[in-house]
C-alpha cells in the first residue's frame, strides 16, 4: 500500500533515497510555512496526487514546488478568504491502480475540499470516478478532454487541450506525408489522429504495436515517410534511437510525451528534428515565475508541468475565495460550484471551463527539437513562446 509521500519507505537505490529524504524535508517546510505565527486558525486542505516514485517521478518533483509556491503566496497574504491552506500530498507512482487508491484516501479525509492531479491521462481517468462519487473537484493538468465523447464530467476540470483538437494539430504536421504509420502501446492519441487524418489531406497507414518484437520491420515495410509515436516518453526515446540507428530517415511526430525531458535524454541526437504538439508551454513561464519557483526549489528550474500545476492550485484557491465571499462555509460542493465560474488570467492565458470541465480555447503548441537549443517553438502564439502576465 502506498503511503503519503513524506513517509515513504526508503529503498536501497541511493538516488531514490535522496529524492524521498528531500521531499520529506520539503513537506515539513511546507507545513511549517502554512502554520506560521499570526495565521488564521481556520484551515482547509487541498490534495495533490502525482508520481514521486518510478519512471515518472520527474513530474512529481516538477509540480510539487509549483504547488508549494502558490500556497506560500496565498498563506503569506492572509490565506484563501481568511482560511490557511494546507497540502495533503500522495504518490500514485504514475500507476492507474495506485491512483485509485490515493484518490480513495483523499475521499475519506473530509477536510480535503479539492484536488490537483494526477499528471498522467491514464491515472486521471482511473481516479476520476472516485472524485465524482465523493463530489470532490479535480483540476487535472494532464487530462485530455474529449469533445466527441460526451462523457465529460464537471468534477474533472481539464488543463490539457481537447484530444480531438490536439490530434488535428498533429495531423497537420503530416500533411506533406504520403502515409503515416502509428507506433503505439494502447495510447489514446492514435485513434484520434486516425479520425483527424480522415478529415484532412494526410493518410494514416497502419498501426504497429511497440510490444511486437518485429515493430521495426513493420515500420519499414509500410514504406511510410512519417511516423506518429503514441508512447510514453522513455519508450518513445528508445524507439526513435533504434529507428535512427538503423537508418530510417522519415519524419517523426507525436504528442506531449515527446516534450518531456526523458524523451530527449533517451533518444539523444536521434531526437533532433522530431516535432511534437502539446498543451503546456515548454519554456519556464517568464522570468518572474522562474525566479519565484527557483526560490522554493533551491535553484531547480521549472519543468514543462510547473506552470500548469501552479495555475491549477490558484484556481482552487480562488474558488475558495469566491465561496467565502458569498458568506458560505467552504465545502466540497461549494468549491466545486465556484469552480464553474473560473475566469483566471494566468501564466498560460485565460482559463475558463465549459460545463463538461474542458478548458475553453486551451493552448496547443508546436515544438521541434533543435540540435543546439532543445525544443524550440514553431508557433507564434504568445502562450507558447513567452509568459503572459497575471
Amino acid at each position: 500500500m502506498s503511503a503519503p509521500v513524506g513517509v515513504l519507505h526508503a529503498r536501497s537505490e541511493t538516488l531514490s533515497l535522496v529524492l524521498r529524504v528531500g521531499f520529506a524535508a520539503m513537506q515539513v517546510a511546507l507545513l511549517a510555512s502554512c502554520g506560521a505565527p499570526g495565521d488564521s486558525d481556520q484551515v482547509i486542505k487541498i490534495g495533490l496526487v502525482a508520481p514521486f516514485e518510478g519512471q515518472y517521478r520527474y513530474v512529481g518533483y516538477d509540480v510539487i514546488y509549483a504547488v508549494r509556491l502558490a500556497l506560500r503566496e496565498v498563506n503569506s497574504s492572509g490565506g484563501a478568504g481568511g482560511y490557511r491552506v494546507e497540502l495533503v500530498a500522495y504518490d500514485d507512482m504514475g500507476d492507474p491502480e495506485s491512483a485509485v487508491e490515493q484518490a480513495r484516501k483523499l475521499q475519506i479525509d473530509s477536510d480535503v475540499l479539492a484536488v490537483v492531479g494526477h499528471f498522467r491521462h491514464a491515472t486521471t481517468e482511473a481516479a476520476a470516478p472516485v472524485y465524482n462519487d465523493a463530489g470532490i473537484a479535480l483540476v487535472a493538468p494532464a487530462h485530455f478532454a474529449n469533445t466527441d465523447s460526451g462523457t465529460g464530467s464537471g468534477m474533472v476540470l481539464s488543463l490539457a487541450p481537447d484530444i480531438t483538437q490536439l490530434a488535428r494539430q498533429i495531423s497537420e504536421l503530416t500533411d506533406s506525408c504520403t502515409c503515416t504509420v502509428g507506433l503505439t502501446d494502447d495510447g489514446v492519441l492514435w485513434p484520434a489522429f486516425v479520425t483527424a487524418t480522415q478529415e484532412g489531406d494526410t493518410m494514416a497507414c497502419v498501426e504497429t504495436s511497440f510490444q511486437s518484437p518485429h515493430w521495426r520491420d513493420q515500420v519499414t515495410a509500410t514504406g511510410a515517410d512519417c511516423l506518429f509515436i503514441d508512447l510514453e516518453a522513455v519508450a518513445a526515446g528508445e524507439a526513435v534511437a533504434q529507428l535512427r540507428s538503423e537508418g530510417w530517415g522519415g519524419r517523426i511526430v507525436g504528442g506531449p510525451a515527446l516534450s518531456e525531458p526523458p524523451f530527449a535524454s533517451v533518444a539523444g541526437d536521434s531526437a533532433i528534428g522530431v516535432e511534437c504538439v502539446t498543451g503546456w508551454p515548454i519554456s519556464a513561464a517568464g522570468p518572474d515565475f522562474d525566479a519565484a519557483y527557483r526560490a522554493v526549489s533551491a535553484g531547480t528550474p521549472p519543468g514543462p508541468m510547473a506552470a500548469l500545476a501552479y495555475e491549477a492550485t490558484w484556481i482552487l484557491i480562488e474558488a475558495v475565495e469566491r465561496t467565502v465571499a458569498i458568506g458560505a462555509q467552504p465545502s466540497r460542493s461549494d468549491v466545486a460550484q465556484a469552480l464553474t465560474a473560473t475566469q483566471r488570467q494566468g501564466l498560460v492565458g485565460t482559463i475558463v471551463f465549459r460545463g463538461d470541465g474542458a478548458w475553453v480555447n486551451a493552448p496547443i503548441c508546436r515544438y521541434r527539437m533543435d540540435p543546439s537549443s532543445g525544443l524550440v517553438p514553431v508557433d507564434d502564439s504568445p502562450r507558447c513562446n513567452r509568459a503572459m502576465l497575471k
